[in-house]
């Protein structure tokens, strides 16, 4: 009876040796380089919001100190809004909002939500440049205009929080950026 023991002691080692810990070293070899890639992905895309969201920002910045100095011009304004880098709601790909959305989870805002930074753009871009430029390039009476949608309609107001928005998100997708393990 030892020897059956022996020689069963003998095969279990064998099996462990040779099939569950290559196994098992496989198995969690291909998780840790799953996770890195992720992780690498993660930080890549992370960099690309921010270079996305630089664009977005130096143009609605940009849009916030024109609307500003429109009121206080003798001559009416030949500057349009900048929105050369807003290319409709595919501007902020999937992948990066969705990393928006995990790193400003439960981050209080500092202008409009984050989570709603497409829908704010495009009011922004779409809504607001076209109804600015409007005002200020097909009417005589451009500065009462321009004066209606900054007091009344909250232009300026609304640029800014769009503004707010976009640098809060640029600086949480740095912080994700620099992580070892990036949301």
């Amino acid at each position: 009876m030892s020897t059956e023991k022996t020689e069963s002691l003998y095969l279990l080692k064998e099996l462990i040796e040779k099939f569950i810990f290559p196994f098992l070293v496989a198995v969690t070899s291909y998780i840790l380089l799953n996770r890195l890639t992720v992780w690498r992905e993660r930080r890549d895309k992370s960099r690309l919001g921010v270079a996305i969201l630089d664009a977005l920002i130096e143009e609605v910045s940009n849009g916030v100190r024109i609307m500003e100095e429109t009121p206080n011009l003798q001559n009416q304004p030949t500057t349009l809004l900048p929105r050369k880098s807003w290319n409709g709601m595919t501007t902020i790909p999937d992948d990066i909002l969705l990393i928006l959305l995990r790193v400003s989870n439960n981050v209080p805002p500092k202008g409009f939500v984050i989570r709603d930074i497409r829908i704010h753009c495009k009011n922004y871009f779409d809504h607001m440049t076209n109804t600015w430029d409007n005002s200020v390039t097909n009417n005589q009476n451009w500065q009462a205009n321009s004066l209606s949608l900054i007091n009344n309609s909250k232009f300026v107001e609304a640029g800014n929080k769009v503004l707010l928005m976009l640098q809060q998100a640029k600086e949480l997708l740095e912080k994700n950026s620099k992580k070892k393990i990036p949301k």
